[in-house]
C-alpha cells in the first residue's frame, strides 16, 4: 500500500525582492519591495506611494 503526503495548510510562497519601476521616457526606479509575487509587489508599491490608478498603470515590476 502506497502512502501520500497531504498538506493540510497551503504552502506559502517564498518572499523575494522586487524592483518597482515607473515608466516614463526612461525607466525610473521607485523602490525595492519584498513580496511573495509580482501582483503583491505592485499592490504594495501603489499603497506605499499612494499612487492614483492612472499612475499605477505605468509601473513595471521585475525581480531584483
Amino acid at each position: 500500500m502506497e502512502t501520500a503526503t497531504v498538506y493540510v495548510f497551503p504552502m506559502r510562497k517564498k518572499e523575494c525582492e522586487w524592483e518597482v519601476i515607473r515608466m516614463r521616457a526612461r525607466g525610473e526606479l521607485l523602490c525595492t519591495v519584498t513580496a511573495a509575487d509580482e501582483t503583491a509587489a505592485l499592490k504594495l508599491a501603489v499603497k506605499q506611494f499612494a499612487l492614483a490608478a492612472r499612475e499605477a498603470d505605468r509601473l513595471l515590476v521585475r525581480k531584483a
